[in-house]
């Protein structure tokens, strides 16, 4: 019986021993430009609706002004202060995605990623009508553009989430 029981543990280190060598002599594929930038969009969103804004803010490669005209009290270089007083309070729905429902490369270092989000409640976001409108007459929207760009090595998402006022 013992002999037995020696047997086995030796064909499972075999084994265990195999899959870890074939695991390193294969190289990791390499990811196209369109899946960069679509790694760079989807943590950028989790990360701000997970509210992880330092995270948030290394995908981030857009314009400030908006955040530091809502916030002149936050210096416009603290990211991360911006983007949760842009959460929590100036009206931006960091919402967890539902996902992405189209993509396109514009060419090689520029994307667009239409992306649905899910309220808290784990329904479809929609965006109604809005200061005024009449919301018999205009459609909600659920489709969101956000803009990918490649700057150097890094991709940098170039737009806020949605805002609702």
């Amino acid at each position: 019986m013992k002999q037995f029981w020696l047997v086995i543990q030796i064909a499972l280190l075999a084994m265990m021993s195999a899959c870890s060598a074939a695991t390193r002599q294969t190289p990791a594929a390499e990811l196209t430009s369109l899946e960069k930038a679509r790694v760079s969009i989807t943590a950028y969103l989790d990360a701000l609706s997970q509210a992880n804004y330092d995270e948030a803010a290394k995908f981030y490669g857009g314009d400030v002004n908006l955040l530091q005209g809502y916030n002149p009290d936050i210096q416009e270089d603290d990211l991360p202060a911006l983007f949760e007083r842009a959460c929590m309070q100036n009206g931006f729905m960091c919402l967890p995605m539902k996902g992405i429902i189209a993509e396109q490369s514009l060419d090689d270092k520029n994307f667009v990623f239409e992306v649905e989000f899910l309220t808290r409640e784990g329904v479809l976001f929609e965006q109604g009508a809005c200061c005024g409108d009449d919301a018999a007459r205009v459609s909600p929207i659920s489709r969101f553009s956000f803009r990918v760009q490649q700057i150097g090595e890094l991709y940098q998402v170039l737009d806020l989430p949605p805002y609702v006022p």
